[in-house]
């Protein structure tokens, strides 16, 4: 258990800063699932020893690594479908990468000091994730490269709204959402939009955000009056992509 616990520790520093992701519950799956990895190694080597007498003997007792594996891949299922399973973190500063080292190099040097340091370490990890995640009084505004078309980030207060979401790059129709702006909004620490306006249908400036709202929850979304009068095909998406992954949120108009 203090194995596993001080590998997770190690790494969700390096993780979050690569990934931009914090995964909340993975410490307490790898508690449960490490041990069917014990079992998996042993199974599987005692198959493969057995093969080399009897095929038919070792691919039998090979199916216990299948069902271990199974039951390996429910319980992540089970953990990523858990509310709030994983929280975007933005990139680490110096000062967070600095403790981070720090706590590392004291773990190597002096072994004894491991209990103590992974009760504190673990509480550093939650305290400098939230300050990755927390964001002054500022007014940010970016421009997205999404090749054609536009898509406009503002943020303010911890807060984020969008403008339009692209949907061209010119090498492809589409994964602007899931390439551009998702990971974009992940490195600055975003889990969810607090408004998303689409200021016309067109493709090159809806389809992202279609793709986009598979990922991420929006909690209002804002469009033109004329969508009352004019929904073409993409308007339609948007607005069932919305309703199926729209939690609480609310729909408005932009006049």
């Amino acid at each position: 258990m203090a194995l596993v616990t001080s590998v997770n520790l190690a790494t969700y520093p390096v993780l979050a800063n690569t990934f931009h992701q914090f995964p909340v519950y993975s410490l307490f799956a790898n508690l449960l699932v490490v041990p069917f990895m014990g079992l998996v190694v042993g199974a599987g080597s005692i198959a493969l020893a057995v093969s080399f007498l009897s095929m038919k003997a070792g691919a039998f007792l090979a199916g216990s690594c299948h069902y271990l594996l199974t039951a390996i891949n429910v319980i992540n299922g089970i953990v990523a479908e858990l509310p709030s399973s994983t929280v975007s973190t933005g990139v680490m500063d110096w000062i967070a990468w600095t403790v981070f080292l720090a706590v590392c190099a004291v773990l190597l040097i002096k072994p004894a000091l491991r209990p103590v340091l992974i009760g504190i370490g673990s509480s550093a990890v939650f305290v400098l994730l939230a300050s990755s995640i927390w964001q002054g009084e500022v007014l940010e505004v970016s421009m997205l490269d999404v090749g054609q078309g536009d898509s406009i980030a503002v943020q303010y207060s911890g807060k984020t709204w969008l403008v339009d979401g692209g949907g061209w790059t010119g090498k492809e129709e589409g994964n602007t959402g899931k390439y551009v702006l998702l990971p974009y909004l992940r490195a600055e620490g975003c889990n969810s939009l607090e408004g998303v306006f689409v200021t016309h249908s067109d493709f090159d400036h809806i389809y992202g955000i279609i793709e986009l709202l598979d990922y991420m929850d929006c909690k209002n979304l804002y469009l033109p009056v004329s969508y009352r009068f004019n929904r073409d095909s993409l308007l339609e998406k948007l607005l069932e992509v919305a309703d199926e992954t729209r939690h609480g949120g609310r729909l408005s108009e932009c006049r």
